[in-house]
C-alpha cells in the first residue's frame, strides 16, 4: 500500500487540495499515511472555499 501511495500520489493531491482533509498536503503525506495503516481518505466533495457548494459527486457501489 505504501508503494501504491508513493507511485500515485502526486497525481492524487490536486485532486485533494484545497478540500478539507487532515493532513494531506503533499504526496509524502499520503505514504505516510499509508505507513499508519490508514488507506481510506475521506475528503469534503466541496472546495474550502466553497463549503456549501459540492463541485464533485461521489458514489459507493
Amino acid at each position: 500500500m505504501i508503494a501504491y501511495y508513493r507511485d500515485v500520489g502526486e497525481a492524487m493531491v490536486p485532486y485533494m487540495r484545497e478540500r478539507p482533509l487532515a493532513m494531506v498536503r503533499k504526496a509524502a503525506t499520503l505514504v505516510y499515511l499509508a505507513n499508519q495503516a490508514c488507506i481510506e481518505s475521506h475528503v469534503f466533495l466541496s472546495r474550502l472555499d466553497r463549503l456549501d457548494r459540492p463541485d464533485q459527486r461521489a458514489r459507493d457501489g
